[in-house]
């Protein structure tokens, strides 16, 4: 399989502006609200920064609730009444439900799915987002470093964290045992029994899966019932007010996630007051110059042939989420950006050394 691996700049001369239209599909409502809120953050920096490069692009925002129907309505609504050149999708299942439309209908589209399937064999549909495995090899590694041998997990049903879970397994070693005992659907909140099963059993570590709300009330749960050791999950735990409504049990918590410089981080929280799941500001500045570059090349806006082709052609260097690369196959088309393995601490998110 042959595979090829450019380099891609967001650092970019701030000379020619990009016209067009882009439309963002982000759950502003719903139990990830806090991802779009940066998502669109991030964009509203990056036009900041780089005024004469995204003068000249209207963003025009439709929230998905983190809802598959409502995200098909929006892209229908982006492509037939707004026009939009680009599109971007925010979530697993609704990349999903979206990307045979914007196939279809020959509309460049980025997504945020760990999923490879999404983009295999089609040309119009760019992941913009890492493999599951690269965040399920860092927890191995993880694993490794504390001698865990057999680790349970409890998760939600939710597309996302099914796939978060399946790069974890194809990462494991042949003498690490991984259980999943318990699945709840969204909205589920009372955990005390498998709580009481996780403390009887004495795993070496326990894997929180679960969306915000239900993060918090496990941990709530975990402490009324002593339940301590070691603990890990994916970046629906990036998130200081969920932290906050946990109490102390969450102290320690890892997960693995990509992640923004210490200066950007301090930026944000002066100009927005908040962190909460920041990294998702970082890609949404990130994507924003992508999009920008690709739609300041000539011809790209109003052929979505151009502008494809011009996003496969992304090259070279450092972005807010660090050096990036466009990486693509015949099974998958995607931007890989570095992956660092995160600890809750305190109350607040630092990087983890692994040791």
């Amino acid at each position: 399989m042959l595979i090829r691996i450019t380099f891609l700049l967001v650092l970019v001369p701030a000379l020619a502006w990009a016209n067009g239209k882009v439309g963002l599909i982000l759950p502003f409502s719903g139990p990830v609200a806090e991802y779009g809120a940066a998502f669109r953050n991030g964009i509203e920096l990056a036009d900041r920064d780089h005024p004469k490069l995204l003068g000249g692009i209207e963003w025009i925002y439709e929230d998905s609730k983190y809802e598959s129907a409502l995200a098909v309505s929006a892209f229908r609504k982006l492509v037939s009444a707004d026009g939009v050149d680009l599109a971007y999708v925010f979530g697993g299942p609704m990349s999903e439900a979206v990307a045979p439309l914007a196939e279809s209908g020959r509309t460049p589209l980025l997504v945020s799915i760990n999923e490879p399937k999404v983009a295999k064999g089609r040309k119009f549909v760019i992941r913009f987002s890492n493999p599951a495995d690269d965040y399920g090899k860092l927890l191995v590694e993880w694993f490794r470093s504390r001698g865990i041998k057999r680790a349970a997990v409890v998760k939600v049903e939710n597309q996302y964290i099914n796939c978060m879970l399946d790069g974890l397994t194809r990462a494991l070693p042949a003498d690490l045992n991984l259980e999943v005992i318990s699945a709840f659907q969204p909205g589920e909140m009372d955990f005390r029994s498998v709580v009481s099963r996780l403390k009887n059993n004495r795993y070496d570590a326990v894997g929180v899966y679960l969306l915000p709300g239900q993060i918090s009330s496990f941990y709530k749960q975990a402490a009324q019932q002593s339940l301590k050791g070691s603990f890990f999950g994916a970046d629906f735990l990036e998130s200081i007010s969920e932290i906050g409504q946990s109490g102390e049990a969450i102290e320690g918590t890892v997960y693995p996630n990509n992640t923004v410089s210490e200066e950007f981080a301090a930026r944000y929280l002066k100009e927005f007051g908040n962190d909460n799941q920041i990294t998702w500001a970082g890609y949404g500045y990130d994507f924003a110059v992508t999009a920008a570059k690709a739609l300041k090349v000539d011809g790209t806006t109003g052929s979505a042939d151009a502008l494809i082709a011009a996003l496969r052609s992304s090259q070279a260097s450092k972005g807010i989420l660090g050096p990036a690369a466009f990486v693509s196959s015949s099974d998958d088309s995607y931007f890989r950006f570095p992956v660092v393995l995160k600890r809750i601490s305190q109350g607040r998110i630092v990087e983890d050394r692994l040791g």
